[in-house]
């Protein structure tokens, strides 16, 4: 404001004019004013010029509202460099996340890297493992099939006109005698020759002895030497007198495969029977002009009954007990020997429908006993042989 066109445009303030009596100071200069302007919003004095520094033109605003607008300039100013701030941290912080996860990230392929390794490494292992099975799997079954060839030549039939040879391939005994004055046996191939192609000859062993002369080193004699090798050339004519024999006796059984003259047979063991013999019952005949003086007997099925008081009961107390029944009059009842005082009968019922009626829980006294009769305890019991 720097006339008074421009204060007077100014609805915000008013101008006074003050007389000496009443002196005003300047809010903005401290100094005192004739013409003022009243600020209506904080009540104080200005220099039109003052008002005019201090106030934004049209608006009387006084330099304390001034300040307070700047503080709020300021304080929008700082809260926006405090909104920057915050975002440069927010996104340090996030850099630093990502940072972090990337070294972790980094440290997780390493560990990867490793374990790929050994597992390339123990795959490697085991393609070499496998092969070296493969080969042992391989060279086994190799030597299984030689060792199976090898048994199944050396099991084969032995020809006729082979065993001569088998038997020049014994070897003749050769006696020799070692530092420590023992002797051992030592074979050699024979020199004989078969005489004729199916003919065989028996092998004369044939030792040759020696012995050295210092005996008395050793505390041997000469004798002992010379019956040691007599004994040994026996022993050794009665093998091959065995061997020979064992060979020579084989012939026909290898050849012509007969024991005694008689073919080999294969038996087999007989089966036992899981049955019994077939039973037909007769159903009768099917005209009725054949008569008969016989007939099959009645089929009954019969009870045990024991535990009864007294070993005097007859048969006649268990008969008028059954009287109340139909077809009482041909049920059979027999007493039974027992030891004790208790008597026990054996009942024959000829239907099913009296069996079942007798054979239930609340048709006799309480505490008799009911069950079928078995015959072969019975039979044991009385005939134990």
């Amino acid at each position: 404001m720097a006339g008074d066109e421009d204060v007077s445009e100014d609805r915000s303030s008013k101008v006074h004019k003050i007389s000496n009596k009443d002196e005003k100071l300047c809010n903005h200069c401290n100094k005192k004013v004739l013409e003022y302007v009243v600020c209506i919003k904080c009540g104080e004095n200005f220099h039109f010029s003052c008002l005019n520094q201090a106030a934004r033109r049209k608006n009387a605003i006084c330099v304390h509202q001034m300040t307070q607008v700047s503080n709020v300039e300021e304080d929008n100013v700082s809260g926006s460099c405090h909104a920057q701030a915050f975002q440069f941290m927010e996104i340090n912080l996030k850099f630093e996340k990502v940072n972090a996860e990337n070294i972790l990230l980094k440290e997780l392929l390493r560990e990867v890297q490793e374990k790929n390794k050994i597992l390339t490494e123990n795959n490697n292992l085991l393609v070499q493992r496998i092969c070296d099975i493969d080969k042992k799997n391989t060279q086994k079954k190799a030597n299984d099939k030689q060792s199976n060839d090898s048994t199944t030549h050396d099991n084969r039939p032995v020809r006729p006109d082979s065993i001569g040879s088998s038997l020049h391939d014994i070897a003749h005994l050769r006696m020799k005698s070692d530092r420590d004055g023992t002797t051992s046996l030592n074979y050699g191939p024979s020199r004989q020759k078969q005489r004729s192609g199916t003919e065989t000859e028996q092998i004369q062993p044939q030792s040759n002895v020696n012995v050295r002369t210092q005996t008395q080193k050793h505390g041997v004699s000469i004798n002992d030497v010379n019956v040691n090798v007599t004994n040994v050339n026996e022993k050794a004519k009665e093998i091959a007198k065995n061997v020979h024999d064992f060979f020579t006796n084989s012939e026909s059984d290898i050849t012509e495969n007969r024991i005694n003259g008689n073919e080999w047979q294969t038996v087999t063991r007989a089966k036992m029977r899981t049955k019994r013999p077939e039973c037909i019952v007769s159903v009768g005949p099917k005209t009725n002009n054949i008569s008969a003086k016989f007939k099959a007997v009645s089929k009954k099925k019969w009870l045990y009954i024991g535990k009864i008081s007294g070993n005097d009961v007859p048969e006649e107390a268990i008969r008028d007990y059954l009287r109340e029944i139909d077809g009482y009059e041909s049920i059979e009842i027999k007493k039974l020997v027992t030891k004790g005082r208790n008597s026990a009968f054996s009942i024959g019922l000829p239907t099913d429908k009296i069996f079942n009626t007798l054979k239930s829980d609340d048709f006799w006294p309480r505490g008799i006993t009911v069950r079928e009769f078995s015959f072969r305890n019975f039979f044991q019991k009385n005939n134990p042989t």
